[in-house]
């Protein structure tokens, strides 16, 4: 299965229903012709009924998804799920939402070097980590009217940084907090869809 987000809506390629329950906010499509991806999509985005394109793929789903992907520049980004020795998840505001530690990965630079410079430059926290690669998430989204795809590369890090944390302002950075498992299901309500299935797989059922 392949899951996009365009703002709160997402996009799933799949070979299997299994793992998909449908309800009447869905759109399910199944799709034989290669061709025919974008269309549907785009009248999907322009349509607002429904909160889900589900597109059902009988063989050969990479080549599907490789077909989507084609219509946008793609955006390589790298954050963290931050903990600390108490269980707490770091996380940031942005522009009012809640949002984790990323940011672009600059040209010839590794993933892993570049998910850890992110996540130190906008929390100021240190000594961190790397325990396990995550999932990793896709969002649309436009700049000057282009449609843009974005690829964050996550991973889990632990640190015992106890100094004082700071927001990278210029970055739109307003809050940085460690939260406890209970304030980040609050927090969770105005966060980004893309982020809910990461967190909830990865930090509140651990």
């Amino acid at each position: 299965m392949y899951k996009v987000f365009n703002q709160h809506r997402a996009i799933i390629f799949t070979e299997d229903l299994t793992f998909c329950e449908l309800t009447d906010e869905d759109s399910l499509v199944e799709l034989a012709h290669l061709e025919d991806v974008h269309p549907v999509y785009q009248k999907f985005i322009r349509g607002k009924i429904y909160s889900r394109l589900i597109f059902l793929i009988k063989n050969k789903l990479s080549l599907f998804v490789d077909k989507f992907l084609a219509h946008f520049k793609m955006v390589e980004a790298a954050g963290g799920l931050i903990i600390n020795p108490k269980g707490e998840l770091l996380m940031i505001q942005r522009f009012g939402k809640w949002d984790l530690p990323k940011g672009k990965i600059e040209k010839n630079e590794q993933i892993k070097t570049a998910a850890i410079r992110e996540c130190m430059e906008e929390t100021n926290v240190g000594n961190v980590s790397i325990i396990r690669e995550l999932e990793s998430t896709y969002h649309i989204y436009k700049i000057d009217y282009k449609p843009m795809l974005k690829r964050t590369y996550w991973f889990e890090m632990k640190t015992e940084f106890g100094n004082q944390l700071k927001p990278q302002l210029e970055e739109g950075i307003e809050q940085v907090k460690w939260m406890s498992r209970a304030e980040v299901v609050v927090a969770m309500k105005n966060t980004f869809e893309s982020l809910k299935e990461l967190i909830e797989n990865n930090y509140l059922q651990q």
